[in-house]
């Protein structure tokens, strides 16, 4: 999983609590540039794989055709098991999640349909994941 540490660029998250974990995934040149923060943990690597697969399942029509150069996971606390993979609220693990493009990201940056972006993604975690078992 590429890192983006030295960015300077941010999502513009409105979340202002504590956070967890940061997951943040964004179009380049070379491909999906991820990064979780803090980085090696499998519980916030599966949550987030889960939680983006259970968005893809349900994403609406109409946004199956936006495009988008980057998503972000908000964590503000560590995921439990008794979790559920997609709620997003004040006593869940998952604080926000959010996509978009430009003007909220350098204009430069590819845009992939939301699904693709989703996807990526999911695979990139699940690459990290192997990784981390290997």
């Amino acid at each position: 999983m590429a890192s983006f540490h030295s960015d300077t660029w941010r999502p513009p998250w409105a979340y202002r609590g504590r956070l967890y974990a940061v997951f943040i995934a964004r179009t380049g040149g070379d491909g999906l540039v991820t990064s979780l923060e803090p980085p090696g943990d499998d519980t916030v690597v599966s949550a987030t794989s889960r939680f983006l697969a259970a968005r893809l399942g349900v994403l609406p029509e109409s946004e199956r055709s936006a495009e988008a150069s980057f998503l972000y996971v908000l964590f503000r606390r560590a995921p439990e098991p008794g979790d559920a993979p997609d709620e997003i609220g004040r006593e869940t693990a998952i604080a926000e999640f959010g996509y978009g493009g430009p003007p909220l990201s350098p204009e430069e940056w590819p845009l992939l349909e939301v699904p693709i972006l989703l996807q990526q993604a999911i695979d990139s975690l699940s690459r990290l994941r192997d990784e981390e078992r290997s």
